[in-house]
């Protein structure tokens, strides 16, 4: 195996794809008071019931992605910390492909929008672990959120109408979802599944395997279960995930108008226009684009309590995924 030198503390021991990932500690890190493990492991666990054994057993030191229906339960065990960082975690949506029928249709897809109960996933899978996403997968905390644009609820009736108006009545509606997507995207497409229901639209839930999810499923088929992060910035966020020559733009909503205003926002150096040209684009995307965003769930790392220097982090889990880095034992 070939392995680079970077500049990182550690080097590359060993990688066993989808298993585990060993590094030993190179002892000359540049960066005074970091890269305190002699050794660290990765190891990946899917499902969350098993990452929480590993993490209660002492197996493993610290996980992140815990069950938010039990994490209450964890944090009143006092051999484990609980780090919880609000709001900013990972965005999770049902992404329809906009040049892939039915979903050309604007109504479907507004249907499709109005057609799910937000507040009732966020309750029964993130046990209010989360908040509403709007449609578009920039969280409030990001300085250029469009905070006056109206949070889409939970609405039958209006799913109904678009639906109706759709003139789809016979079509084949399928959501695919896996726990490959993420842990709970059955759970949430299941509770999406009930909610149409209301409106009078018939979702098929598929499941499929977790194996080779976003090789076989996500950019492949018209509707499917999605999760992003948090980007850096919003022109990273929009460029990457709704850019028209952009190849993870997974709803293929590719619209001309809203690239030119991602333009102009990147060299805009008035912060207020700046603002309000992404305002626009987040419009854009909520009420034209393909992605149903429902919930943006809080950050829920779990670890020992001899694992020192975490925090929460708005960027991503796990210290901003440079525990290795920033950590030590007490």
């Amino acid at each position: 195996m070939k392995v680079a030198i970077g500049t990182g503390a550690f080097t590359l021991e060993s990688f066993e794809p989808g298993v585990r990932i060993v590094l030993k500690n190179r002892g000359d890190y540049w960066k005074p008071g970091r890269g305190n493990f002699d050794e660290v492991q990765i190891a990946y666990i899917q499902d969350p019931a098993a990452r929480t054994a590993a993490l209660q057993s002492g197996e493993v030191d610290a996980v992140n992605r815990l069950d938010a229906r039990t994490v209450d339960l964890l944090m009143k065990d006092p051999n484990l910390a609980i780090v919880r960082t609000k709001g900013t975690g990972n965005r999770f949506c049902f992404v329809s492909r906009v040049t892939m029928d039915p979903f050309t249709n604007k109504d479907l897809r507004l249907a499709l929008k109005w057609g799910i109960d937000r507040e009732a996933i966020i309750k029964q899978v993130y046990a209010g672990y989360a908040i509403p996403g709007n449609d578009h997968t920039l969280d409030p905390l990001n300085p250029y959120y469009n905070s006056t644009m109206p949070q889409r609820k939970y609405d039958p009736e209006k799913a109904a109408f678009h639906f109706k108006k759709a003139g789809l009545a016979n079509a084949k509606i399928e959501l695919k979802t896996s726990e490959g997507a993420w842990g709970s995207a059955v759970d949430c497409a299941q509770l999406y599944q009930e909610s149409m229901k209301k409106a009078g639209i018939d979702l098929t839930v598929t499941k499929v395997s977790g194996d080779g999810y976003w090789d076989n499923v996500w950019l492949k088929v018209p509707f499917c279960a999605v999760y992003w992060g948090r980007r850096l910035t919003a022109d990273q966020t929009f460029t990457q995930e709704f850019g028209g020559k952009s190849d993870w733009n997974d709803s293929d909503w590719r619209i001309p108008e809203f690239d030119d205003l991602l333009t102009q926002a990147r060299v805009e150096l008035d912060d207020n226009k700046r603002k309000e040209l992404y305002g626009k684009c987040q419009e854009m995307i909520a009420e034209d684009g393909g992605m149903i965003c429902f919930a943006i769930t809080d950050y829920l790392d779990g670890y020992s309590p001899k694992v020192q220097g975490v925090q929460p982090h708005p960027r991503y889990d796990l210290a901003d995924q440079r525990l290795a880095e920033k950590g030590w034992f007490a």
